[in-house]
């Protein structure tokens, strides 16, 4: 499938790869609020933005954003390349 039809999928919550990419696939991360009281108990950041959020007395808030998920479970943040956006080789990943 072409680029734009692998974002209607991504935008329901689906997955997606390129058949070339083997056992990697992007996803969206869901939007999410995180009150403030939260974000001292977060290990995925750093103390000093920890720091910087508890100085505002507000939460985090985390929007539309895609992510790659490698064949050993690490997670990349992610952002298509041209050769992606133009790519005829998308597949949803069930």
């Amino acid at each position: 499938m072409v680029f734009g039809k692998a974002i209607e999928l991504l935008r329901v919550g689906k997955m997606v790869a390129r058949m070339t990419w083997d056992g990697k696939y992007v996803f969206k991360q869901v939007p999410s609020n995180i009150p403030q009281s939260v974000v001292p108990n977060m290990t995925s950041l750093p103390q000093s933005v920890k720091d910087k959020i508890g100085d505002t007395q507000t939460g985090l808030f985390y929007r539309n954003q895609l992510a790659l998920m490698h064949p050993d479970g690490t997670i990349d943040s992610w952002s298509p390349s041209s050769e992606d956006i133009f790519a005829i080789d998308w597949c949803e990943v069930k």
